[in-house]
């Protein structure tokens, strides 16, 4: 099986967000076929849908993998589970949050246990993950849809701010 290029986006907005974030970010270079290949700038992003909550901060990172896309969001799933995510309603405040948004090129529905759905159905409509997308790979196809960078203009509403502070796993604090 050949490598395939992968998007993930990484959020959130309960305790201290940007700690949480690298902590992820540590716990998914770890996951075996795996390999972290770039990371955007953080961002300070309002929230979407459910506005009574804090700012998110987000991110998007590119992996390489070997794994197939179930196996990696079940990875996903269990670094939110380990990291105490608790999932109450939709657009929830969360401690984390690992959103599988591209694999390869694939373009699909999967059905099984947990839906899973390639592209993610809202990237293109959300500035919180198209904007780091975006930053790291601005020639990106998104299939079924487009041109990643030209999607842009449809977030120009939703506030979102690139952050000058340092995303990596090499300033991790133990909590």
């Amino acid at each position: 099986m050949f490598t395939k290029k992968v998007f993930v986006g990484i959020g959130g907005n309960q305790g201290n967000s940007i700690q949480k974030l690298r902590r992820s970010l540590k716990c998914i270079s770890m996951i075996p076929k795996v390999k972290i290949v770039s990371k955007s700038s953080l961002y300070l992003t309002e929230p979407v849908g459910f506005k009574k909550q804090p700012n998110f901060y987000n991110a998007v990172i590119r992996l390489e993998t070997r794994l197939t896309p179930f196996t990696l969001l079940k990875k996903l799933l269990r670094i939110e589970t380990f990291m105490r995510r608790k999932r109450h309603f939709k657009n929830s405040p969360r401690i984390i949050d690992l959103d599988l948004l591209l694999f390869s090129n694939y373009s699909k529905n999967f059905k099984g246990k947990s839906m899973l759905v390639l592209p993610h159905p809202r990237l293109h409509l959300r500035a919180f993950v198209l904007f780091p997308l975006v930053e790291i790979s601005p020639n990106n196809i998104i299939p079924g849809i487009g041109l990643s960078r030209n999607y842009k203009k449809l977030c120009s509403g939703q506030k979102i701010t690139r952050l000058k502070i340092p995303f990596d796993n090499s300033l991790i604090i133990k909590f």
